[in-house]
């Protein structure tokens, strides 16, 4: 609705402003801003939802490394969940206290982590919350290696995650550099055909 309503009023205004001063020129300038506001309202929320599930993955090997180790030292996983989660801050961790707070209000285990892994929309996650909803019916110790083995998984997706930003971080560079040799031309090339002319 934002998107829409920013981008009518824009071109509504364009009109009227064209109607007030008759200068083409603000009419198509204004018309354009219309559509970049269209535009860019339109990618907002999907670059949220990129920008949060970047925040998720990069906390989450990190969350599943304590939660592997508490669990192998023989915590419960109630208590190590509650332990990690007030261990840091963060949107994973926020995302955390959260199903801590559901548990103490009366919502079963399994329930909260289900609940957490909804509301984090990731399919690594996911995964990870179901393995901890198995795990907490298996016991303790199965738990535990389940969470050591996805450990190691999820470590091998941080890496591949932190490889994809430096990729986007090259493509990103490749402009400036791009234009600043087109620069270096243009100022190498005008001083020859000035002296050619002469």
């Amino acid at each position: 609705s934002q998107q829409v309503t920013m981008a009518l009023l824009f071109f509504v205004l364009a009109f009227i402003v064209y109607g007030l001063t008759s200068e083409i020129l603000i009419l198509a300038v204004m018309i354009l801003i219309a559509f970049l506001l269209f535009y860019y309202f339109g990618n907002a929320p999907k670059r949220k939802i990129e920008e949060r599930s970047d925040e998720l993955l990069s906390e989450f090997s990190e969350v599943v490394s304590k939660l592997a180790l508490l669990t192998d030292a023989g915590m419960i996983l109630r208590e190590a969940w509650e332990e990690v989660a007030n261990s840091s801050h963060g949107t994973i961790y926020d995302e955390m206290k959260i199903a801590v707070s559901d548990m103490q209000n009366g919502i079963s285990d399994a329930e909260a982590i289900r609940l957490f892994g909804n509301r984090c929309m990731i399919p690594e996650i996911k995964k990870f919350t179901s393995t901890l909803m198995q795990g907490l019916s298996k016991g303790n110790k199965e738990l535990s290696i389940m969470l050591t083995a996805q450990s190691s998984e999820v470590w091998e997706l941080k890496r591949q995650l932190v490889k994809r930003k430096g990729e986007q971080a090259q493509s990103k560079l490749l402009v400036p550099m791009i234009l600043m040799f087109i620069g270096i031309l243009v100022m190498i090339m005008i001083p020859i055909f000035s002296n050619m002319g002469m």
